[in-house]
């Protein structure tokens, strides 16, 4: 091999693999996406970074700035803790149980220098009704402040007040604390004497009565069940009836009767030769009526029995084998019977 040969063969390698090397670059180029990074505007937003609970002094260490979408900030957050704490001389309380990282809102602490106490917690238009209980009437004490009850009513009726009926007076509604405590940290059971629930000016004074006419007894519900449920009143006579421990309803399935119609007549069968025809015959001579069309009969041994009722209530009849009837026509004759 000459070396001219060698040089014009290692030129075209080395424009191969340039070739290559192009090509490549711009396969990758145009398989890369593109990625734009917008940024998304954010305010800032005081949150808690330890946990605190109903009635804790708000301080500095307890909370911290961040970045939050501009976008879904909650309404009521603090943009600074300077606006949240002020210049320092006037403390802040919680009013409920705030977490970590759970931003700050101003319907979660109290005003500067405002005195902690139940009436911060009621909500707008709602007040604050306590009942007295007991071991029993307060579900043994496993109602906690931020609990949802039912308040039955168990009352004497009756002109002797011997009878009782019992009747559910308030559903779903909210406990806001059990004896002097309002905390919702609870995590004990315990035998209370008082509960304080948030009721409208209405219910309070459905409470107030009825602690007059009777007594008020309390119905834990689950903390997602806020349906009202039909209640009807309960009557000394309707304990003798049990009933299915079930939340499930119960659906009666409805059943169709279908009264069958009585026919006084009968299907008779004709056959002639290798055809048979059916005809419709009255049962009996009860049956028959003044002016009532011709009866047909069959009686054993392959006889037809023709009936008929005239005018004058006579009823006369004729029997004579099925094969004398053996004519044209689909229907028997009927000349058989004197007019």
């Amino acid at each position: 091999m000459t070396i001219r040969n060698i040089m014009v063969f290692g030129l075209a390698m080395l424009l191969a693999l340039v070739a290559v090397l192009t090509a490549r670059n711009w396969l990758t180029q145009k398989s890369q996406n593109v990625i734009v990074q917008q940024e998304m505007p954010t305010k800032d937003v005081v949150v808690v970074v330890t946990p605190l609970y109903f009635g804790n002094m708000v301080r500095r260490e307890h909370l911290k700035v961040i970045k939050w979408p501009a976008d879904y900030v909650p309404v009521g957050t603090f943009s600074s803790v300077e606006a949240l704490l002020g210049d320092g001389s006037e403390e802040r309380y919680t009013l409920t149980a705030i977490e970590v990282n759970e931003p700050m809102l101003t319907s979660k602490v109290s005003g500067f220098g405002e005195r902690i106490s139940l009436s911060t917690m009621i909500s707008d238009g709602m007040r604050a009704t306590t009942i007295r209980v007991n071991d029993v009437k307060g579900v043994a004490g496993f109602i906690m402040p931020g609990d949802r009850v039912d308040v039955l009513l168990t009352r004497p009726s009756g002109k002797d007040r011997k009878d009782f009926i019992n009747d559910i007076l308030l559903q779903n509604v909210k406990v806001l604390g059990i004896d002097q405590n309002s905390s919702e940290q609870r995590d004990e059971p315990s035998v209370v004497r008082a509960v304080t629930l948030e009721t409208t000016p209405r219910q309070s004074q459905k409470l107030t009565l009825g602690e007059q006419m009777g007594y008020l007894s309390l119905a834990l519900r689950k903390i997602t069940n806020v349906e009202a449920t039909e209640a009807r009143t309960i009557r000394v006579s309707d304990l003798k009836y049990s009933e299915l421990n079930s939340p499930l309803k119960v659906k009666k399935k409805s059943r169709r009767v279908v009264r069958r119609r009585i026919s006084n007549t009968v299907s008779v069968k004709v056959v002639r030769a290798l055809q048979s025809q059916k005809y419709t015959v009255l049962k009996d001579r009860s049956s028959l009526t003044s002016g009532s069309k011709t009866s047909l009969k069959v009686e054993p041994k392959a006889k037809l029995t023709i009936s008929r009722l005239d005018n004058s209530n006579l009823i006369t009849s004729r029997t004579q084998p099925v094969t004398d009837f053996n004519i044209t026509g689909k229907t028997p004759p009927t000349n058989l019977l004197p007019d």
